[in-house]
């Protein structure tokens, strides 16, 4: 988990100081140089070779290319380098396993796809290469997100001064960070809730394997929520405002409001350049969303379980907007009242959503499909 993982509390700590120690005006390449030389320090020399090439090449295209080919072109032909860099890195990375890693790398090249198309649309600020180059090399948010834009980087990065209140705050954030991590996710869910499931039968019996389901979800949420919390605390050190990633995701009472509140700068992502785009192209909201769903399955993994697991949420997402459009025809007499019926709705998208674990904690949809039968009892 990079910079933000205990091991590294003392980097971390030595980081943070020699930043407010650098003067103002070379800031933004202590940042450059301080997330280069972690590169090195973890061993990750073609990790750092990948960021600052493709981290160049995007600079040009939104500088030098879009005078010489015109902005379009250039756009379009870093969007596809990245998008089969991507690809290519991650048909890799099935096949190779731990041995290839680019850490970052799934992060860094949508930060650079909404730099590119941002650029594109001229929407992006004035800046030079120094705010570019910090902007991706950016410690707290370079391995877990966050996935900030480039905007409000550079934002603060021009209003950014010693706030001792923000730095106060930092430092709860990283606390209740490492609270959620240490405490929760590897003691109350890996050590007990473990414990337990593997008493109730495990993936043999419905309980256990609902219970498998939850714990798989819930340590998820927890152990990237936590790192999370981490990078955004890290980052308040700096005197950056990184956007929110998690607002309590398993208590929303529709997966529209789930969605709006897990992984939720990724989420907004593929609204702004997936779903956006394409359900204007295609003339349909729904196909538009199940695309999006799907890409962002794919991002996490190139298998026909993601595949899967992101057509389940596209799916399971339009059929709620459908219920959304239906409901207002339907008699209001007998209607449950809210009180009642939030609870409840509340219930089933957290096990809808919990069922979908089902399908990436197993190697296969032939698995997957056995802990649904397991579940159901059919």
């Amino acid at each position: 988990m990079g910079l933000v993982s205990l091991a590294n509390l003392p980097l971390a700590a030595a980081f943070v100081a020699l930043f407010w120690l650098t003067p103002r005006r070379l800031q933004a390449w202590y940042l450059v140089a301080s997330g280069g030389a972690f590169l090195v320090y973890q061993g990750q020399y073609l990790s750092l070779l990948a960021l600052a090439g493709l981290g160049a090449g995007c600079y040009a295209t939104a500088t030098l290319f879009a005078r010489w080919f015109g902005a379009g072109r250039a756009a379009l032909l870093a969007m596809v380098a990245l998008v089969l860099f991507f690809v290519a890195y991650k048909l890799v990375l099935a096949n190779a396993g731990n041995t290839f890693v680019l850490l970052g790398a799934a992060y860094y090249v949508l930060r650079m796809l909404h730099y590119v198309i941002e650029s594109y649309r001229g929407r992006l600020p004035a800046h030079g290469p120094a705010e570019f180059a910090a902007y991706l090399f950016f410690l707290p948010t370079l391995f877990v997100g966050p996935i900030n834009r480039f905007g409000e980087f550079v934002r603060d990065e021009r209003r950014r001064r010693w706030d001792t209140r923000l730095f106060h705050t930092g430092l709860e954030r990283i606390l209740f960070g490492y609270f959620k991590v240490v405490v929760l996710a590897n003691y109350v869910l890996d050590t007990k809730l473990a414990a337990y499931i593997e008493s109730v039968g495990g993936d043999d019996t419905a309980l256990g394997a609902w219970l498998l389901c939850v714990e798989y979800g819930l340590e998820l949420y927890l152990r990237f929520g936590g790192y999370c919390d981490v990078a955004i605390g890290m980052a308040a050190l700096l005197g950056y405002r990184i956007v929110e990633n998690f607002n309590y995701p398993f208590l929303r009472s529709d997966i529209n409001a789930f969605w709006r509140s897990w992984h939720i700068s990724l989420s907004a992502w593929c609204r702004d350049y997936i779903f956006t785009p394409a359900a204007f192209r295609l003339r349909s909201p729904a196909a538009g969303v199940i695309l999006s769903m799907v890409v962002l399955g794919l991002w996490h993994e190139i298998s026909l379980r993601y595949l899967a697991w992101g057509a389940y949420h596209g799916v399971g997402i339009v059929i709620f907007q459908y219920w959304c459009r239906l409901k207002p025809a339907l008699p209001t007499t007998g209607r449950l009242p809210g009180w009642l019926t939030t609870p409840l709705a509340t219930l089933l998208t957290f096990n809808f959503v919990v069922m979908s674990f089902a399908i990436t904690r197993k190697e296969t949809l032939g698995e997957a499909l056995q802990v649904f039968r397991v579940i159901l009892g059919v």
